[in-house]
């Protein structure tokens, strides 16, 4: 902002968290995306971040919300790549291809022979080369699990953006060429379907409880109609010297003794 640089990035290295963008975060939230609010010298960015269903593609947007008249907000991005499977982690090599295709809006890097190459479509005013190695980062979660947890990732270009010439900034990254144009597409495909998949859960969740409370009707229905045939089943064996049967029939509990002469169980009062 008017020359004078902020990083809104957090790392962690050995010993070390940086840069500390995190002091500047003032609030996060799903909608239905995870999106980021920083907030510097009166300047207020969102970071938007989801990945489209169904592809190897990622969006990342970003928006100026409010800025004081007089800054001069440009923005500032260093994609970080790795090129390797879930189960490895990358470190610095010489093998990897830095090279870079520029065409307009569209920026793309084959690091290594036989793998994709990775499409960074993008409105951004100026792009830069780099070629930079980044060290020593950390991951905690792997840490944890007693796997290899430093890892060294690949700048191979920075991009820049006006944000007072254009508010938005926009970074699609994707094993296929898309058209930064296509975000704003994706975003609102992405938006009806997780809502689909919210209708359908609630609907799920509706006919489990109504499935589950008419289940619950039927065994306690079940249990009363059988309770009340045991009943009557031993009013009927009483025989006729028992008194007032329908009264029997909906007791709880009943006195019986055997009855030499009849050879039966009957109620105390017969």
């Amino acid at each position: 902002m008017n020359g004078r640089g902020y990083d809104l990035g957090t790392n962690r290295y050995p010993g070390v968290v940086h840069p500390q963008g995190f002091q500047f975060l003032t609030q996060f939230r799903l909608d239905p995306f995870p999106i980021f609010t920083f907030r510097v010298e009166g300047v207020e960015i969102e970071k938007k971040l989801f990945m489209v269903h169904g592809q190897n593609t990622t969006v990342t947007k970003y928006e100026l919300i409010n800025a004081p008249s007089a800054v001069r907000v440009q923005l500032e991005l260093r994609p970080l790549i790795a090129f390797r499977d879930y189960h490895n982690l990358t470190h610095e090599n010489r093998t990897i291809d830095g090279r870079v295709d520029i065409q307009r809006e569209l920026i793309s890097v084959s690091p290594y022979g036989g793998l994709p190459s990775l499409y960074f479509a993008n409105d951004a005013a100026q792009t830069e080369s780099t070629g930079h190695w980044y060290r020593n980062f950390e991951y905690e979660a792997e840490r944890e699990r007693g796997l290899d947890f430093q890892e060294d990732l690949f700048n191979p270009r920075v991009l820049r953006f006006d944000l007072n010439q254009r508010p938005t900034a926009t970074l699609i990254a994707s094993t296929e060429t898309r058209k930064v144009d296509a975000a704003e597409l994706f975003e609102q495909d992405e938006i009806v379907r997780r809502r689909q998949i919210t209708k359908t859960r609630a609907s799920q969740k509706r006919f489990h409880n109504l499935t589950d409370y008419r289940c619950r009707s039927v065994h306690r229905f079940s249990r009363r109609s059988e309770e009340h045939h045991r009943r009557i089943s031993l009013v009927q064996r009483l025989g006729p010297r028992c008194h007032d049967r329908a009264s029997l029939a909906h007791a709880s509990h009943w006195t019986l003794r055997y009855c030499t002469k009849h050879s039966a169980y009957v109620c105390a009062t017969c």
